[in-house]
């Protein structure tokens, strides 16, 4: 109980931040939601070799899109895609899949927000040759950001990266006193339905 605790009170304080932090400048704005991001990710993994294998997860379809020739890219395509489904499969132990063709799992741990990477990444895979016609920049910061945005890790929605970029740097409206009292309170609120109510229910039920 003390370690959720911890967890969802550091949780808690950068859901507070984050408004304020996505109000900054527009040139200091995705550097600080970016440490943001990273730090609360980076609080979910138990092991060295689990940090590892989500950094070649969230790093491999970036560098795909950005190394590789428009050529290449449509070439392979289809192969890495399929690389990355069938790994995801792995990663997700599909039993029904690789218990069934008596293949180990090497990994014991699964990796928070694997879904809604995957989906993300092919959507920015398959729409890369418009980006770049549409002249949307696809930086490693806000690639980052797109894949752990942490309002998203767990309960979606699956922006599309163009969607996500141009949301995040236009411009917000003012952070007023009102502003701030109603989405502290839809935050109060939140926390009240799932550590209270929720409770409550559960016991009974």
């Amino acid at each position: 109980m003390i370690a959720l605790s911890t967890k969802s009170l550091f949780f808690t304080f950068f859901l507070v931040l984050s408004p304020f932090a996505l109000r900054s400048a527009k040139r200091y704005r995705r550097y600080i939601f970016l440490l943001i991001n990273l730090t609360i990710y980076l609080f979910t993994f138990s092991s060295p070799l689990q940090l590892i294998v989500a950094a070649v997860w969230i790093l491999s379809p970036y560098a795909f899109t950005r190394f590789l020739s428009s050529e290449a890219q449509k070439k392979g395509r289809p192969l890495f895609i399929a690389l990355m489904v069938a790994f995801f499969a792995y990663l997700m132990q599909y039993d029904g899949i690789f218990v069934f063709l008596h293949i180990p799992y090497i990994f014991t741990f699964r990796l928070l927000g694997l879904s809604y990477f995957l989906f993300r990444q092919i959507d920015l895979i398959m729409q890369f040759d418009y980006l770049k016609e549409e002249k949307v920049p696809v930086t490693l910061i806000d690639y980052l950001n797109y894949i752990l945005s942490f309002y998203t890790l767990l309960a979606g929605p699956v922006l599309r990266y163009s969607e996500f970029v141009s949301d995040f740097y236009s411009e917000k409206e003012p952070l007023t006193k009102e502003l701030v009292y109603k989405y502290l309170n839809r935050a109060v609120n939140g926390y009240i339905k799932v550590y209270l109510l929720s409770q409550i229910a559960g016991y009974y039920a």
